[in-house]
């Protein structure tokens, strides 16, 4: 029953890894595989934390599925499978041995673990890892593989940031049962930060009302009024959800973040989801 609770959980595991990975994959901008976000990044940390270490061959199946099934040579999408895998682990081991297996992201330990730590290194072994192994593959040329290893850095600990505290506040174990009235007022926070997300990227609002580059940070409020309403659930789901949005209206070309050039429209979205 142990072997088959295992599988079974590793199976969904690595489903979940896929179906996000895909979504992920939707918003490449250099090659077919490196996003300015990288939410599966999150889902992988948090389930290692959660879970154990002992799930990473499901983060290795997921993560070379949803590669292989692209463009890429199937090679350079294991070798790609393989840093995440390692991304996931080194994250999670990092987080659980600083922070404790308990993690809490009302705590200043935990916070600081993730921001300044775990994110960053595990995110840097992935991109070194998966860039190498596209040009390897002759997937990025040499002139630009210090730019894809930027993004694809960048991309993957934004991921962790915008993913990983969202499973870990309301799976984990701290997660409690919230009442109807605070699933009301959370509800109208998220429609709210949609809307207003919708009205800024979309081009619904008046050019003349403010300048361009002041629309998005009407945003803010509704991030800060989950964090002081609802702490580190209400922060990490409104965190999540503009980011989310921002990146996709901005992949598509439309917002105040698209710029003359990808790398630069890449720079400016990374520092206002940073930001958030």
């Amino acid at each position: 029953m142990t072997t088959l609770r295992w599988l079974a959980r590793a199976l969904a595991l690595a489903a979940a890894y896929f179906v996000v990975a895909k979504i992920g994959l939707r918003y490449a901008t250099i090659g077919p595989s490196i996003s300015p976000v990288w939410p599966p990044t999150g889902l992988a940390v948090a389930a290692l934390v959660l879970l154990g270490p002992g799930y990473w061959p499901a983060i290795l199946l997921g993560a070379f599925v949803a590669n292989a099934t692209t463009s890429i040579p199937i090679l350079a999408a294991a070798g790609i499978a393989c840093g995440n895998a390692a991304e996931a682990m080194l994250a999670a081991y990092l987080l659980r041995s600083r922070a404790g297996q308990h993690l809490a992201l009302d705590d200043l330990r935990g916070v600081r673990t993730l921001v300044g730590v775990a994110a960053p290194v595990g995110a840097l072994a992935s991109a070194t890892v998966g860039v190498t192994s596209l040009w390897l593959a002759h997937v990025v040329p040499g002139a630009g593989a210090w730019s894809a290893l930027s993004l694809w850095w960048a991309g993957d600990y934004l991921g962790a940031l915008v993913v990983a505290p969202v499973l870990l506040t309301w799976v984990g174990p701290a997660g409690e049962r919230i009442g109807r009235r605070t699933a009301l007022e959370m509800s109208l926070l998220v429609g709210g930060a949609v809307l207003a997300t919708m009205a800024i990227f979309g081009g619904l609002l008046p050019a003349a009302l403010l300048p361009p580059a002041e629309y998005p940070f009407l945003l803010f409020p509704f991030v800060v009024g989950a964090a002081l309403r609802f702490g580190p659930r209400g922060a990490s789901l409104l965190t999540m959800t503009v980011a989310m949005l921002v990146v996709g209206y901005t992949v598509r070309g439309g917002g105040p973040f698209v710029m003359q050039t990808v790398p630069s429209t890449n720079t400016a979205l990374l520092l206002y989801v940073g930001a958030i």
